[in-house]
């Protein structure tokens, strides 16, 4: 973990953003996508980074305001119940060859660009595709045209299928009963803007198709732009991205909430190839493991500019063709948390076989009824820590119902883990002493070498973390918000060191960690023990 005598690259926070407003997280979407992609420019290395949308850019500017807090109309915000009878309902009327869909809810029915394009519904003069220089390569799920270098092109096929799998399995489908016999679609993967005349004249690009930046989906065609002239990967994941809208399409049915379709197809195409096996929905380790993508550091310059968005402003985001890179990197942010982490994957992943259904934003309401207002506070501590190789596990926070802190108490602390509640609370303008004893395994490598690194709660300074010592002993107050008009602005850690004297600016729990990169707390070891002395009340 420690190679060098450096500071860790790490962003500054900016603190004076604000996270209330809970609700938009359900109200409704500004626009649907998976049936349309909206694309935008998905190269976080392009010099041409684009226009946001008027709409947009108003949701950005209002999450921006340093006001103190920003809280909507929350009356009637869980009062939809049912959730789990719905998706057991869906379940059970899930398409299949012997369950035909609703066609109410089919993506035709809903939003008519969804429709296959005609030219897929007559015969393809394949004679004339060779001749205009277009190169076919076949696969059990997917048919590639393409006019890109065969070497860019010819294991599409293979990793389409596998995504196929992949898919199947994420949302809990039988490979062997797909909605309409083998579930097969066809891709296109055209060398540059100046090859749609090419794909036109032979039927293989139907007008209905408008300019696309990267990609563009319907429910049985994907239209991608070659990508493997910049990155391998970024191509993979573009056409796993598009294949996701049109998998969901075709199982599902229409989704009007554009995070979620997008978040999904940005989740599913982050992936993991080693030229045989294939992992979807993979959480990058390192940069590199990823060219080309570069969500978490657009998250990461978003937050460091003041730029962060609560949840309703994720949710708001309209992905439209002239908005950057930064609306996929903060829906894929979102699901991403919502995947991961072991307090939402399961009911997260639940929501998908309603995503078609009218009801899909009232039962994602009640998925989360119970602890809207800490997976409102979760969202704004995630975004501030979220980095390359993000240890989900040892960051996941272990809630617990706190009691006063009204006389001296002690409690152990994990150096491997996160955020960590000492099941106290605090009141504004309360006064106490904490003071730290033991030492702890902060790392096990030092200048590349294997050497077990200790420290004590003052931290070791060869190496920092977010402007602290590795191993500094770190206080923040998380809100026991009863509703979410409770959840209040973020704050920024203290340092406690040792021993301190601390002041509470707000009211809430306790909690502690020792400072460390949340990708890099699987080298710590110990449990240093942190007392707790009243001094005042408020």
């Amino acid at each position: 973990m420690l190679t060098s005598i450096n500071q860790l690259p790490r962003k500054r926070i900016n603190f004076n953003n604000i996270f209330g407003l809970f609700l938009s997280l359900f109200l409704i979407g500004i626009m649907g996508c998976g049936a349309e992609e909206k694309p935008l420019s998905d190269n976080p290395l392009t010099s041409e980074r684009g226009t946001v949308s008027e709409e947009s850019q108003k949701i950005l500017d209002r999450s921006q305001s340093q006001t103190t807090k920003q809280h909507g109309n929350h009356e009637g915000i869980f009062e939809f119940s049912g959730m789990e009878e719905a998706v057991e309902d869906a379940r059970r009327n899930r398409p299949s060859l012997n369950s035909p869909r609703d066609p109410s809810r089919s993506p035709e029915a809903i939003l008519p660009s969804a429709k296959a394009p005609h030219s897929q519904s007559q015969p393809l003069d394949e004679a004339a595709i060779w001749e205009a220089g277009i190169q076919r390569y076949e696969g059990k799920h997917v048919t590639i045209y393409s006019d890109a270098p065969r070497k860019h092109i010819e294991d599409l096929p293979k990793i389409f299928d596998l995504a196929y799998q992949e898919w199947c399995d994420y949302f809990d489908l039988p490979p062997a009963l797909p909605i309409d016999g083998l579930w097969k679609i066809r891709a296109h993967v055209l060398a540059n803007p100046e090859s749609r005349p090419r794909f036109e004249k032979v039927g293989l690009l139907p007008q209905e198709v408008p300019p696309f930046a990267n990609g563009y989906a319907q429910t049985k065609a994907i239209w991608i732009y070659d990508q493997a002239i910049h990155s391998e990967y970024y191509q993979r994941h573009l056409l796993i991205h598009e294949g996701t809208h049109a998998f969901m399409l075709s199982h599902f049915g229409q989704c009007d909430a554009a995070w979620y379709t997008e978040g999904m197809a940005e989740l599913l195409g982050t992936h993991h190839w080693d030229g045989e096996e294939l992992q979807l929905a993979y959480f990058p380790q390192s940069k590199e493991e990823v060219p080309y993508w570069g969500r978490i550091s657009l998250v990461q310059d978003e937050v460091e500019s003041g730029r962060s968005l609560d949840l309703g402003g994720v949710t708001q985001l309209s992905i439209s063709y002239q908005e950057e890179n930064r609306a996929y990197a903060w829906c894929w942010a979102l699901c991403a948390l919502l995947e991961n982490d072991p307090a939402y994957r399961d009911r997260f992943r639940e929501m998908a076989v309603l995503s078609g259904q009218d009801t899909f934003k009232q039962q994602f309401r009640a998925a989360w009824q119970a602890d809207a207002p800490r997976l409102a506070w979760h969202w704004q501590l995630f975004q501030q820590e979220i980095a390359y190789g993000y240890d989900f596990g040892a960051n996941q926070l272990n809630w617990k119902t706190p009691r006063p802190l009204i006389s001296a108490e002690s409690v152990q602390i994990q150096a491997d883990q996160g955020w960590q509640s000492s099941g106290f609370s605090v009141q504004e303008g309360q006064t106490i002493r904490l003071a730290a004893t033991g030492r702890f395994q902060i790392a096990d490598q030092y200048n590349g070498q294997a050497r077990e690194i200790f420290s004590e709660a003052g931290g070791v300074t060869f190496r920092y973390y977010d402007n602290q010592p590795l191993g500094t002993l770190l206080l923040m107050v998380f809100p026991e918000a009863a509703t979410l008009e409770e959840v209040p602005p973020f704050q920024e850690p203290t340092a406690v060191g040792i021993e301190r004297e601390w002041t509470a600016k707000r009211s809430g729990t306790l909690w502690l960690k020792v400072n460390d990169s949340p990708a890099e707390r699987n080298d710590n070891q110990g449990t240093p023990e942190i007392e707790m002395q009243p001094l005042s009340t408020p």
